[in-house]
C-alpha cells in the first residue's frame, strides 16, 4: 500500500498555493489541491504531467457544504491527513468608510472563517492519528498595519489569533500548528484585489488616496519575492519537529517589524505617509 505522506492545500491554483503544493509534492507528498474555479486548472495539470503526485479538488472554502466533502473525500480516499495548507484569501482594498457590510462580510468570509472551517474539518482525524500540521498563511498586515488595507489587515489578525489559540489546543494531540507570513510577494495578488463598494468612486472623498496606494502596491508587489520562496519556508516548517509559531519570509519583514516596535508611533505614522505619497494630495470635503 502507497504510504506517501497526504497534504491538503486551499487556493492552489495559483500564486502561493501553486508553489507550495509543487514544493510539498517534489518533497513526496500527495498533494490535493483545492480550486475553486475550473478555468485555472492549468498550473496543477502541468504539474500532474510531470508526474507528480497532485489531485485537484473543487473547494470553496467559504461553503460548509464545500469544506465538509472535501475534508470527507481526502480521508475517505487517503485514510488520513497529516499536513493542511490554509492559503485561500484575497485582499478587499478601500477605506472603512467606502466598505459595505458586504465587502466586510466577504473579507472575513474567505481570509478567517473559511480558515477556520478547514481547521476544525480535518483536526477530528489529526487528533486521532496523533500527530499532523496546519499551516496558516498569514500576512506582515496583520502587525504592519496600512490605511486601505484595514479589513485585510483585520481578518488577517484574526488569523494571528487563530493560529495561536490552536497552537496551544492541540498541543496535547501531538499537532502542530504554525504560521507563515510571505510579505511582499509576486503572486498576481494586487490584479486580482477586490476593491470595496464606494473605493474608486468619484463620489468618494477618499478615492484620490485608494489610487495612491494602489499605484505603490503595484510597483511593491512586483519586486517582491518570488511563491517559491513562500514554498520553501513552509516545507521547512512542515519537516520541522519543533516548528516556531510564526514565520517571516523575508528579510524586510523582519526589519520592518523590528522598526515599528522601536520607533515611537508618530515617527512611524510619519514615515508611513511619505512612502505613500500621500503628502501631495489635497483632502477632498466631497459628501456621500
Amino acid at each position: 500500500m502507497d504510504r506517501k505522506p497526504v497534504a491538503l492545500v486551499t487556493g492552489a491554483t495559483s500564486g502561493i498555493g501553486l508553489a507550495v503544493v509543487k514544493r510539498l509534492a517534489q518533497g513526496g507528498f500527495r498533494v490535493w489541491a483545492g480550486y475553486r474555479d475550473r478555468g485555472k486548472l492549468a498550473g496543477l495539470g502541468s504539474l500532474a504531467r510531470r508526474g507528480l503526485q497532485v489531485v485537484p479538488i473543487r473547494l470553496d472554502v467559504d461553503l460548509p457544504g464545500d469544506v465538509r466533502r472535501t475534508a470527507r473525500t481526502v480521508l475517505r480516499r487517503e485514510g488520513r491527513i497529516d499536513v493542511l495548507v490554509n492559503n485561500a484569501g484575497f485582499v478587499m482594498a478601500g477605506f472603512w468608510e467606502d466598505q459595505s457590510d458586504r465587502d466586510l462580510k466577504a473579507q472575513f468570509e474567505t481570509n478567517f472563517f473559511g480558515m477556520a472551517r478547514m481547521c476544525r474539518e480535518v483536526l477530528p482525524a489529526m487528533r486521532g492519528a496523533g500527530k499532523g500540521t496546519l499551516v496558516n498563511i498569514g500576512s506582515m498586515s496583520s502587525t504592519l498595519v496600512l490605511p486601505v488595507l484595514g479589513p485585510y489587515s483585520a481578518s488577517k489578525a484574526a488569523v494571528d489569533a487563530l493560529t495561536e489559540s490552536l497552537r496551544y489546543e492541540c498541543r496535547p494531540y501531538g499537532i502542530n500548528v504554525l504560521q507563515v507570513n510571505p510579505g511582499e510577494t509576486r503572486t498576481g495578488i494586487v490584479g486580482s484585489t477586490r476593491r470595496a463598494s464606494m473605493a474608486l468612486s468619484p463620489r468618494s472623498p477618499h478615492s484620490p488616496y485608494s489610487r495612491a496606494f494602489d499605484r505603490l502596491a503595484r510597483s511593491r508587489m512586483d519586486s517582491g519575492v518570488e511563491p517559491g520562496r513562500v514554498a520553501e519556508a513552509v516545507w521547512r516548517a512542515v519537516m520541522n519537529r519543533a516548528p516556531k509559531r510564526k514565520y517571516l519570509v523575508t528579510f524586510e519583514s523582519r526589519v520592518v517589524t523590528a522598526l515599528k516596535a522601536v520607533l515611537p508611533g508618530a515617527v512611524w505614522e510619519r514615515l508611513l505617509r511619505l512612502v505613500l505619497g500621500w503628502g501631495s494630495i489635497v483632502p477632498s470635503r466631497i459628501r456621500k
